[in-house]
C-alpha cells in the first residue's frame, strides 16, 4: 500500500504498523482524509432474510456475553455483506487491518463463539472457515469508526485512519463529516514522528478520565493495554488530598498503576499505601458521575431523570471536594452542570464555579486534548464574560488561540464564538494598555 502524501507506513515492536510523518505539520494542518474502504449500517436490514437469520443466531450468543457492547445488527450486516464480496475484496478486508487479541480476552471468546455458531447454522457462511469469520468480526470491532450520513448511522473501516497509532495525548484529532474522515494536527508534528490519534475520546467526560479508566476502556474495546507517554506518567487527574498535610497533592507513585501501588504527596513527601487512600470512595463517586453524565448525554432527559442526575452531580461534587480534594477530576467535572442550575438564581456564583472549571481544564485537559479544552472555555463565556471573573476568562481565551481553527472546532457556531471571544479579549487587552 502506498501511504498518503506526507506519511509513510512503518512497523514498530510495540504498536505494530503505524503511520510516520515524512514532513512537518503545524497545528490545524490536514494530515489525511479518506472515505471508508468498507461500511455497513448499524441498523438491521429488515428486508434481507440472511441478515435476519444471522441476527437471530448472534443474539443467542450475545446473551452469554452481555458486556461486549457490540451491536448484533452490525455483526449480522457485516457477515451478510461479506458473502457478496469478491474474493479479492474479502482478502483485503481481513488482512489490511489489525485483529490481534489474546485467546482469553472477552472479545476473542465472544467472536469465536459467534463465528462457530453462524458457520454451523447459516448455509451461506459454511464455505468460510471459522477462523476467517472470527478475524472478520475482530477487524470490524477493533478498527471501525461510526459516522452518520443522511440521518442514517454506519460503521466504516478506513484503511489509513486505522494505521494511526493510539495515544492518550494524541498529536492529531479526527473529524468526520458524513462518511469523510479527516485527521488534523492537534500538536506540532515533526518529520519522523509517529502520528498518533485517540481511539476512545469522543466526548468530554472521557477527556477527564484517569489512567485506570482509560486503560480499562481500551483493553475492553480495542484489546490492548495502553503504554503511551500519558499512561506511564503520573496520573494528575487523579490528584487526591494528602491524608497527612491535607493538600490536594497526592498522586499514585507507580506509572504502571498496579493494584499494589503507593501514593506520594508532592507537598510533604509522605508515602501511602492504596489502603490508606480513599480509593473505594473514588470508585463509588466515579460510578455515580458516569451514570449522571449519561443522562444528560441522551439529549432529552425526562424531568425525573434530570432531577435525579442533578442530585447525583451535587452529591459527587460535595463528597469529592471534601474527600478527594479540589484537584481530582471528580471534584471538577460536576461544576458546569451545577453552574448551569445556579445561573438561574445567582449568576456571579455560577461564574465563579465555571472559571474554576476552566482553570482546572487548563491543567487537566489542555495538555492532552486542547480542542476539547477550547470548547470548555468558550461554553463558559455566557457565565463569565460580564462577571467579576471576566479577566480570568479572557486570559483563558487568549491561551486557546492556537486551536481556534475551523478544522479543530468543527461546528461553525463554535468557530464564530471563538473568533468573537478572541476579538473581545484583544480589545480588552488593548484598552488596558491604552
Amino acid at each position: 500500500m502506498t501511504a498518503p502524501s506526507g506519511l509513510q507506513l512503518e512497523v514498530f515492536p510495540d504498536v505494530g504498523r503505524a503511520l510516520v510523518a515524512t514532513r512537518d505539520f503545524a497545528i490545524g494542518d490536514l494530515i489525511l482524509s479518506e472515505t471508508p474502504f468498507f461500511q455497513v449500517p448499524t441498523t438491521l436490514l429488515q428486508k434481507s432474510a440472511l441478515n435476519k437469520q444471522l441476527a437471530d443466531v448472534i443474539a443467542k450468543v450475545a446473551e452469554e456475553f452481555p458486556d461486549t457492547g457490540v451491536p448484533v445488527s452490525v455483526q449480522a450486516n457485516l457477515l451478510a455483506d461479506y458473502v457478496a464480496l469478491s474474493s479479492r475484496k474479502r482478502d483485503e478486508l481481513v488482512n489490511s487491518f489489525a485483529s490481534d487479541t489474546t485467546e482469553d480476552h472477552i472479545l476473542a471468546r465472544f467472536t469465536s463463539k459467534v463465528a462457530s455458531a453462524v458457520h454451523e447454522s447459516i448455509t451461506e457462511l459454511q464455505s468460510f472457515s471459522t477462523n476467517e469469520l472470527q478475524k472478520l468480526l475482530l477487524v470490524m470491532i477493533i478498527n471501525a469508526a461510526e459516522y452518520v450520513q443522511r440521518n442514517e448511522s454506519f460503521v466504516g473501516l478506513y484503511k489509513w485512519g486505522s494505521k494511526l497509532a493510539h495515544s492518550c495525548s494524541p498529536k492529531s484529532v479526527l473529524m468526520i463529516t458524513e462518511k469523510q474522515m479527516s485527521h488534523y494536527a492537534l500538536q506540532p508534528i515533526k518529520a519522523g514522528d509517529i502520528v498518533t490519534t485517540n481511539y476512545i475520546i469522543r466526548d468530554d467526560i472521557r477527556a477527564c478520565w484517569t489512567t485506570p479508566l482509560r486503560r480499562r476502556k481500551l483493553l475492553d474495546t480495542k484489546s490492548f493495554l495502553c503504554k503511551c507517554e500519558r499512561c506511564t506518567a503520573p496520573d494528575l487527574n487523579r490528584t487526591t488530598k494528602c491524608p497527612k498535610c491535607s493538600q490536594p497533592t497526592a498522586t499514585p507513585s507507580d506509572p504502571n498503576h498496579t493494584q499494589t501501588e503507593t501514593w506520594t504527596c508532592s507537598n510533604c513527601s509522605s508515602i501511602f499505601t492504596t489502603d490508606e487512600m480513599p480509593t473505594r470512595m473514588e470508585q463509588q463517586l466515579q460510578t455515580s458521575v458516569i451514570e449522571a453524565t449519561a443522562v444528560f448525554d441522551t439529549g432529552l432527559p425526562t424531568p425525573q431523570s434530570f432531577q435525579k442526575a442533578m442530585a447525583k452531580m451535587d452529591v459527587v461534587h460535595k463528597m469529592a471536594t471534601t474527600v478527594l480534594g479540589s484537584e481530582h477530576w471528580l471534584s471538577n467535572w460536576p461544576k458546569p452542570f451545577i453552574a448551569n442550575k445556579l445561573s438561574r438564581t445567582d449568576m456571579e456564583a455560577a461564574a465563579r464555579l465555571m472559571i474554576e472549571w476552566v482553570e482546572w481544564s487548563e491543567r487537566g485537559i489542555l495538555p492532552f486534548y486542547p480542542n476539547i479544552h477550547v470548547r470548555h472555555v468558550l461554553s463558559s463565556g455566557k457565565y463569565c464574560a460580564k462577571s467579576m471573573v471576566e479577566d480570568r476568562f479572557y486570559g483563558a481565551v487568549v491561551k486557546c488561540r492556537p486551536w481556534c481553527k475551523a478544522e479543530l472546532l468543527g461546528h461553525p457556531q463554535m468557530v464564530a464564538i471563538a473568533f468573537a471571544a478572541l476579538k473581545e479579549a484583544e480589545r480588552k487587552a488593548f484598552g488596558e494598555k491604552a
